[in-house]
């Protein structure tokens, strides 16, 4: 049996077997079972059993908070912040500051996702506007969290609109719809537009509570100079003002001129759920005529046919459909859609687009034959029928290896699946790839490289690997991307269905989802599957409540240029650490 490797050295196989039985426990959501291995002598078997305890309740919360205080580790109070605390268990947490002083920042998580507006007070009390330690950083973020679900506190607002923390301090009023603020809580706030770390908050805080003073503002500032994420952030603050004055589009126009594609395409995207203007009309004709990048063009002329659908159509390029084929449902919507192809979803389309587009292109290349192999399985029977047809008419079509994704993922998560269906970590395959494998996208607009987390997430890194390593993951798109939040990938093309033939379980664990981090899309616990998201900016509300596998540590300027339907060209795995 292969095992885990430090470096080049290899742990005994008992710590195998004893990681397996802790993968067995996490994946079957045996509390009891986890709760015995939480007083392992073995440091990791001890870590993995109190993160699988934070994604599943526990019962006795309060025998729970015994155990996590007399362990006294991150990964004890991440498995409690999980909990539903009642009042009682909560002042017992409280009373634990004093001589608990190391762990403040993890008693302050817990009051932060778990609190009442008694532990708001409570954290208030030990709140210092002025202080930057890691510590007073864990205390407004836990205050800003509660503030997201408590009633308003005007002079505990005060405090946190004038701390020298402003992510942590001002995070809770940029996350909610509507924040209520006084006059001079917002004037206050205008004046810290000048600092770098609070700038883009703040512009979305006041964007929100419709401040006079921002349009003129945003105005005067040189858009070249600037980052993307606040571009971002001041186009959605325009956006939320019912009329533009000449004022407003002047800045508009110069945020059109942005050098990074996924501005433009914000912007055009916005333009289109405005009522449309002359105005609007020519900027949007103007960028439609003069980008490269098509999904802007398209999201352009998406604006222009609001008012004139035959000047859009006049003005789509004769090779959108065939150069990116995720791009077919929106350049296809401009006509208007016969009802067979809008019934759809994207993913069919661009299958059916793509296959028809090989199969023009005869006599086939090797790479246009493996590429067709892959839709043999497709779900929708006219694709899967025409990729057979192109095979068979080229003298190409067998049963040699067309299906050997299929027969690798399954083989894999057949292997390796609890009895509820939830893939377990595979130690063998994980000791092959070590501790800090790394994930590889080459995509259309350069390479993305990723250190993926085993430790923290090994039943999903299992099944990532397996699926990189079936092909899964080539010749699919990134295919939602939400500027200043998240770009997400993993539909995958080649398969009978947009997610692998396994289900992963939720994995969260102590991390936090700041840029650059990679989270698996869920659609509650223990749902996930094939499909990843990677951060553009810090989103301290998604902590702990969605895996983290890895971390971007190549190629975010990459990300950063992402447009909904950047393709990933391939996809490697290769061992780290």
């Amino acid at each position: 049996m292969m095992v885990f490797s430090a470096c080049a050295g290899t742990r005994p196989s008992a710590t195998v077997s004893r990681l397996e039985a802790v993968y067995e426990a996490r994946s079957a959501r045996n509390a009891t079972q986890l709760l015995v291995l939480t007083t392992s002598a073995d440091t990791e078997v001890r870590a993995l059993a109190w993160t699988g305890l934070g994604n599943m309740d526990v019962p006795d919360s309060l025998g729970l908070f015994g155990r996590v205080a007399a362990d006294g580790s991150a990964e004890a109070w991440f498995a409690l912040s999980q909990q539903r605390l009642p009042a009682d268990t909560l002042r017992l947490v409280e009373a634990l500051w004093h001589d608990r002083a190391a762990e403040r920042a993890h008693l302050a998580l817990v009051l932060g996702k778990t609190g009442d507006a008694v532990s708001r007070a409570f954290l208030n009390t030990r709140f210092d506007p002025q202080a930057t330690d890691g510590v007073n950083r864990a205390v407004a973020l836990a205050i800003s969290r509660l503030n997201l679900v408590l009633p308003p506190d005007e002079a505990l607002y005060d405090r946190l609109i004038a701390s020298r923390v402003p992510v942590e301090a001002l995070y809770g009023f940029y996350r909610l719809p509507r924040p209520v603020l006084t006059q001079a809580q917002q004037q206050a706030l205008f004046g810290r537009l000048s600092e770098p770390e609070a700038r883009q908050y703040v512009v979305g805080i006041l964007g929100k509570t419709g401040h006079t003073g921002l349009s003129p503002w945003l105005a005067g500032q040189d858009w070249s100079a600037h980052d993307t994420r606040f571009a971002v952030e001041a186009l959605r603050a325009l956006n939320r003002m019912p009329e533009w004055s000449l004022t407003e589009w002047e800045t508009v126009a110069e945020l059109a001129t942005h050098t990074n594609p996924s501005v433009v395409k914000e912007l055009m995207d916005l333009l289109s759920a405005r009522p449309h203007t002359a105005n609007g009309q020519r900027l949007a004709l103007h960028v439609a005529e003069t980008t490269t990048h098509e999904a802007v063009r398209i999201a352009a002329l998406r604006v222009v046919a609001t008012a004139d659908r035959a000047a859009a159509l006049g003005r789509i390029p004769a090779g959108v459909f065939p150069t990116d084929p995720y791009l077919t449902l929106d350049a296809l919507r401009l006509t208007g859609l016969p009802s067979e192809i809008d019934s759809l979803d994207r993913n069919t389309v661009a299958a059916w687009q793509t296959v028809t587009y090989l199969g023009e292109s005869l006599p086939l290349t090797e790479a246009a034959e493996r590429h067709l192999r892959r839709y043999v399985e497709h779900a929708d029977l006219r694709v899967a029928a025409t990729a057979v047809g192109i095979l068979a008419s080229q003298s190409r079509f067998g049963a040699d290896d067309s299906l050997r994704y299929r027969a690798v993922l399954d083989s894999i998560a057949v292997h390796n699946r609890g009895t509820d269906g939830l893939l377990i970590a595979d130690a063998d395959l994980l000791a092959r790839f070590g501790r800090r494998p790394v994930w590889t996208l080459v995509t259309d607009l350069g390479t993305v490289r990723m250190v993926l987390y085993p430790d923290a997430a090994p039943a999903t890194v299992t099944g990532f690997i397996a699926a990189t390593l079936a092909g899964s993951y080539t010749g699919s798109w990134f295919h939602r991307v939400i500027p200043n939040f998240v770009v997400q990938g993993g539909q995958f093309v080649a398969g009978t269905r947009a997610d692998p033939p396994f289900t992963l379980p939720t994995e969260a664990a102590g991390l936090a989802f700041t840029r650059g981090k990679v989270g698996v899309a869920s659609s509650g616990r223990d749902t996930e599957g094939g499909q990843f998201f990677i951060m553009l900016q810090d989103m301290p509300h998604l902590d702990r409540n969605y895996t983290i596998c890895g971390e971007v540590v190549e190629g975010m300027e990459v990300v950063d240029r992402m447009t909904n339907g950047t393709r990933i060209r391939s996809a490697a795995v290769s061992p780290g650490e």
